[in-house]
């Protein structure tokens, strides 16, 4: 599936999460050392959430937004550009687990945004959903990685094509000083076996910062978009899973709404007339 790419929103989107990453190890130095990976999860979430909040409110989301259909949409006129971007906010969301039998994973990612289609003068409005499963692993004191549990092994056997290692590191001994996440997607290897011996050897062939993470699956370049894996797999109700959602809270902008727009020689008069909805 083509969609629209929006990576002045998603450069927002990474730069909260950067900063919660950062505000996240700050804490963990100054008050909360030797902490375990839910710890980690929890207290990152919290601290993503509210930066996400505040830029929201700021309307970097927003604006950022404007910019992607601008780029994608040259021709179409600026007011009605504004008028759809207008109060697009974004949402972290963490779904608290009650088991992770099902999945062999501890927490799902999944960014759900919008996926804007111009037909000729009719923007429709639809949602698209990505999303990654993640095993999150703390190196040990010894400096040796948790494996997998021979559940995980048998369960996450057949989804190494959405399925990455979120990595967490301390690097002293009084384990204060968290580095900045690492991934490492498993989309390029043979079989779980061989996930297993990065873990053992502590050696992964190409870790990923999260900026990158966080843009390649907004842009639909890793993880799924299938519905059936997304529902019962990523973000089901039984785990937990982390949503980043970018939505209106205006329901005229929905999914599944019909946005009429102008090109620049059609529309001499900017004025209210110059948009309007369809359900």
């Amino acid at each position: 599936m083509s969609i629209m790419k929006i990576p002045h929103t998603l450069n927002i989107i990474s730069l909260c999460w950067q900063q919660a990453e950062e505000n996240l190890q700050e804490k963990i130095q100054k008050y909360y050392p030797r902490k375990g990976e839910e710890f980690i999860t929890e207290q990152f979430h919290g601290m993503f959430a509210e930066i996400l909040d505040l830029a929201s409110q700021d309307k970097k989301i927003e604006r950022a937004f404007s910019r992607d259909l601008r780029k994608a949409f040259p021709d179409v006129h600026s007011y009605d550009i504004d008028k759809i971007s207008r109060g697009l906010i974004a949402q972290a969301i963490l779904h608290k687990r009650k088991t992770e039998e099902t999945t062999g994973a501890d927490i799902g990612l999944a960014i759900n945004r919008p996926a804007i289609e111009n037909h000729g003068n009719i923007f429709k409005i639809n949602s698209y959903r990505r999303g990654l499963l993640c095993q999150a692993k703390l190196r040990k004191v010894n400096k040796k990685w948790n494996t997998f549990t021979e559940t995980q092994e048998k369960v996450l056997a057949d989804r190494l094509d959405y399925l990455g290692l979120l990595l967490y590191k301390y690097v002293d001994k009084e384990r204060r000083e968290l580095k900045p996440f690492q991934w490492q997607l498993c989309q390029g290897a043979s079989n779980i076996v061989e996930v297993t011996n990065w873990l053992k050897a502590g050696e992964f062939p190409s870790t990923l910062e999260s900026e990158k993470i966080i843009k390649a699956l907004g842009e639909g370049r890793i993880g799924t978009s299938d519905k059936k894996i997304l529902d019962e797999f990523i973000t089901p109700e039984k785990n937990t899973s982390l949503e980043i959602i970018i939505k209106w809270d205006d329901d005229a902008k929905k999914p599944g709404s019909e946005i009429r727009t102008y090109t620049t020689g059609e529309n001499k008069h900017e004025n209210e007339q110059s948009v309007f909805i369809k359900r």
